[in-house]
């Protein structure tokens, strides 16, 4: 097992009503051991050759699934926040419902990562083949299978139905925040290799796409008008160095595009790269212990808003300052 930094201190998991009840001391001490099972569920799934085999399944329908989410990615996040202030005010109904709407497509990788990751978390079979008879969770069959997790077993045999349908639904949307932040941090990945890109081949400022597409479209520009010089491509680097070829709008509209796709595609396959520094840096572990601790709170009916994700806003925020760079060099000319 890889050397990994200190494990930050975290808080002290969610307290369930009447600990002196047998169920619920049953039902802490198995959330204890999924915790203990963290490290690893690490080390067999987010390391180098356990991302590589989470990611074959990307080869398909998740080229064109990966695209979509980082187009809805934006909705994702207006919904969320609408649904964390009408939270705030009370609406506890239209905060569930906004909740409760699925804006980004489920990947196959993130059907994979639910499936093994979340099910060797929890002990629990996640994969859709039929499995052994169980509590009902009306209209969501991962809420169904989440229901008989070990941890969450003792929690529920006083609900009714209804109980049951709902405390199924929680922890499947629970589960689904959790598997949706890696498209999340896929983007940050490109944006971080869009800034590497840039300083080292452009000498410029890059935070994203936008900013990185004139760049990108001078030098494609350039080195046509290089090869085309009458004098020869010593000379036309020369005379191109000193009076720069000029872009049209056509040509940098087309290079944004080129790079939006390119970009979106390979974000099917960035958490090749980002798994094993997150498993490094202690993201992972930090990640899933949230999820847990979330978890425990909603089968305890200690709370309701389910695994905080704030990773969705970090893409956003590379964004805006590729935005305002991009901006700021309209204006500068």
């Amino acid at each position: 097992m890889s050397v990994m930094p200190p494990e930050p201190q975290h808080g002290t998991p969610p307290a369930l009503p009447g600990d002196d009840h047998g169920a619920q001391a049953e039902a802490r001490a198995r959330f204890a051991d999924c915790r203990a099972r963290i490290d690893t569920v690490i080390d067999t799934h987010y390391g180098l050759r356990g991302t590589l085999r989470l990611h074959r399944v990307a080869f398909g329908l998740d080229l064109l699934r990966a695209p979509l989410n980082v187009l809805l990615a934006p909705l994702h996040i207006v919904i969320s926040l609408v649904a964390l202030l009408v939270g705030r005010v009370g609406l506890r109904r239209v905060e569930r419902w906004l909740r409760a709407r699925r804006i980004l497509l489920e990947t196959d990788v993130g059907r994979i990562v639910v499936e093994r990751v979340i099910g060797q978390l929890l002990d629990v079979q996640l994969s859709r083949a039929p499995t052994a008879s169980g509590p009902a969770s009306a209209g969501d069959p991962l809420g169904e299978r989440l229901l008989r997790t070990p941890a969450v077993q003792p929690l529920i045999q006083g609900l009714d139905d209804v109980g049951r349908a709902a405390l199924g639904q929680r922890l499947a949307r629970s589960v689904r925040d959790y598997a949706g932040t890696r498209g999340a941090v896929a983007e940050v990945t490109i944006a971080l290799a869009t800034l590497c890109i840039g300083a080292l081949l452009f000498r410029t400022l890059t935070p994203g796409l936008l900013s990185m597409a004139p760049s990108v479209a001078g030098a494609l520009v350039t080195d046509a008008a290089v090869s085309r010089f009458p004098l020869g491509t010593t000379l036309g680097s020369a005379w191109y160095g000193l009076f720069p070829a000029s872009v049209s709008t056509g040509a940098l509209i087309l290079t944004l595009l080129t790079l939006m796709l390119t970009g979106a595609v390979l974000a099917a396959f960035a958490g090749t790269v980002a798994d094993p520094v997150q498993r490094r840096l202690g993201s992972h572990r930090r990640r899933l212990h949230r999820l847990v601790d979330a978890l425990e709170a909603q089968a305890s009916e200690a709370a309701h808003g389910g695994f905080s994700a704030p990773e969705h806003y970090y893409p956003r925020l590379f964004d805006l300052v590729d935005a305002g760079v991009s901006v700021l060099r309209v204006f500068r000319g």
